[in-house]
Parts: C-alpha cells; sequence; structure tokens
C-alpha cells in the first residue's frame, strides 16, 4: 500500500492534488517538494501554508 502511495506522489509532483488523511481529514493543494525516497511530501496550499505528510498518513490521492 505503501508502495502505490509513493508511486501516487511522483507522478502527482507539480500538481493539484487532494489527499485524504488517516487522521486529519482533507488536504489540498499542490504538491510542491517530494523526499528523494518519496516517504515525505509537502503541499502548498491555496493560503500559502505548507503541510507536510508521510505516505503512512495517506488514506488516498486525487488529483484535482
Amino acid at each position: 500500500m505503501n508502495e502505490e502511495m509513493r508511486r501516487q506522489l511522483q507522478e502527482s509532483l507539480g500538481q493539484q492534488i487532494e489527499i485524504q488523511t488517516k487522521t486529519s481529514g482533507k488536504i489540498r493543494g499542490v504538491l510542491s517538494w517530494l523526499s528523494p525516497d518519496r516517504c515525505m511530501a509537502e503541499i502548498t496550499l491555496t493560503t500559502g501554508e505548507i503541510n507536510t505528510v508521510t505516505d503512512v498518513q495517506i488514506k488516498s490521492i486525487r488529483r484535482i
């Protein structure tokens, strides 16, 4: 499951996405950074805030 999330993150780099997390609900924004091992990502929200998530926190990823 985590490898699938990592692949989806890699394919979505630089695009507008919506991430459903296991604990904090939905995060919508641009996937702005992905760690070299693809386990951690930064999503830039429309407010300019940056959220950091790990692959184990992600329930689903959807491109907008």
